[in-house]
C-alpha cells in the first residue's frame, strides 16, 4: 500500500487502543467507520506513515499486551507517546565457522 499510515484510535476516555493500518486519505473514514460501533468517543492519538511490516513490528513488540486481533491494553499508550519509529527486527548475523 502506497501513502498509509499507522493509526492508533482510543476512547477520549481512556481503554483500550487500536491500532491498524489504512490508506492515509482514509483515517477519518476508519474512524467513523469504528465509532458507528461503540458507545464511547474515539480519537485518533497518533498517527505515522508506515507499511504493513512496520504494523507487524509494532504487533509483535506489543504482543504481551494485545487484547484481541488490533486492539491493545492502555498500558502501550507510553510507546506510542515516544513517538518512536518502528525499529526492522535484526536478522542474525551468519555463522562463520573458523577457518582452520
Amino acid at each position: 500500500m502506497k501513502n498509509t499510515v499507522i493509526t492508533f484510535i482510543q476512547a477520549r476516555n481512556g481503554g483500550a487502543i487500536r491500532i491498524g493500518i489504512v490508506a492515509a486519505r482514509q483515517a477519518d473514514e476508519l474512524l467513523a467507520t469504528l465509532q458507528h460501533g461503540n458507545p464511547n468517543e474515539l480519537k485518533i492519538i497518533h498517527s505515522m506513515p508506515g507499511t504493513r511490516e512496520d504494523l507487524d513490528v509494532i504487533y509483535k513488540r506489543l504482543k504481551e499486551h494485545q487484547l484481541r486481533a488490533e486492539w491493545f491494553a492502555p498500558e502501550v499508550l507510553g510507546y506510542i507517546q515516544g513517538d518512536k519509529p518502528p525499529e526492522k527486527t535484526a536478522k542474525p548475523a551468519p555463522k562463520h565457522e573458523p577457518d582452520y
